[in-house]
């Protein structure tokens, strides 16, 4: 069954008029376009409607893109602080997901909100990274949790908000479900462009990276399925796409991403692409069926079992690939207990 209050969002998002039924309530519409990061986009189609999109929800919406915004314009002046220090330190970084989405295929960074800045650096960058960024004055989080493809520090400015970043080195776990994916950081640092005055990728490789993230957040807010809309709309080179999707192994996870913006963004995907990137028939059926209806706009849905570890086992690319992620669970377990285990990549 269809989420009501995601269908409402969604006509609304595409400038058709909406009358809100008295059985729905409104706080929670408010509530699910900020949750899924939609409220500036939102915001921007009711101005330039004359407010005649969800007129009831027009000044609520509005006061919540203000806010969306100004975090996002506190967090690219940090960007762009990073960026200097990580230049004069000479160590190669891209910017990746939300910052360099925002600077890239937005009209306006304001319209795609986002939390932390995410960076990417080699793996022997890392120690570097960490002395450029305290030059920044910020600091490791101290409560943050182990993790094998990154790390987290924090800058608390006086009077404003705090700023986090997620230093990546990978953008998969190599201990976890996606342990089949290869991220070529180096070629990606390679590749990469200036956007006002912030490193990011190319295209083509921020669509891999987006799909890459689409399958680890397991599809956790709709704004991230607005990225693809916006990607494929920016001239990709859709043979290049193609060519790394297979090589990194998101043939599977990319073409779900594009399904999905086509589908409820009327993203242009060209039918090639389409053919070269779809699975077989009866996993797409699968796929669509942990992501049908309601299950689509609901959050945190690795909390639910079947999607957390449903959805990036029919994403690998082949059996091959399912097998590399379920050695890599067991070698996690392993290595909780204490125990020697020999996989990995």
């Amino acid at each position: 069954m269809d989420d009501r209050y995601g269908k409402l969002i969604l006509t609304s998002l595409r400038g058709q008029p909406v009358h809100v039924p008295g059985v729905v309530q409104p706080d929670r519409i408010v509530r699910k376009v900020s949750e899924h990061g939609l409220a500036s986009l939102l915001a921007d189609v009711q101005r330039r409607s004359g407010r005649s999109i969800l007129p009831r929800l027009a000044a609520r919406v509005g006061a919540l893109a203000s806010a969306h915004e100004a975090a996002v314009r506190h967090n690219l002046e940090a960007a762009r602080e990073i960026a200097g220090a990580f230049e004069r330190s000479r160590v190669p970084v891209v910017f990746v997901k939300g910052a360099a989405l925002a600077v890239s295929v937005y009209e306006r960074p304001g319209l795609r909100p986002f939390g932390d800045l995410d960076l990417l650096v080699r793996p022997d960058s890392v120690p570097a990274a960490a002395v450029a960024l305290a030059g920044a004055r910020f600091r490791p989080e101290v409560d943050g949790l182990p993790s094998s493809m990154e790390t987290a520090f924090v800058r608390l400015d006086d009077g404003g908000l705090p700023v986090g970043v997620d230093l990546h080195w990978d953008f998969t776990e190599p201990d976890r479900l996606q342990a089949a994916v290869r991220i070529p950081v180096g070629e990606i640092l390679e590749r990469r462009r200036i956007v006002q005055s912030l490193p990011i990728p190319t295209p083509e490789d921020s669509l891999l990276l987006a799909a890459a993230n689409l399958i680890r957040s397991r599809v956790d807010r709709m704004i991230l399925v607005v990225d693809f809309a916006r990607l494929a709309a920016s001239g990709p080179d859709w043979d290049a796409v193609v060519s790394r999707a297979e090589a990194w192994r998101l043939r599977t996870a990319l073409w779900l991403g594009l399904a999905l913006a086509e589908r409820h963004f009327d993203a242009g995907v060209p039918d090639r692409v389409r053919r070269a990137l779809a699975p077989a028939p009866w996993r797409r059926r699968w796929i669509g069926s942990l992501l049908s209806g309601s299950a689509l706009w609901a959050r945190r849905k690795i909390r639910h079992r079947c999607v957390a570890y449903g959805l990036p086992l029919l994403c690998a690319d082949s059996l091959g690939d399912v097998a590399t992620a379920l050695g890599a669970g067991r070698g996690r377990l392993f290595t909780r207990l204490g125990l020697p285990f020999a996989g990995g990549r």
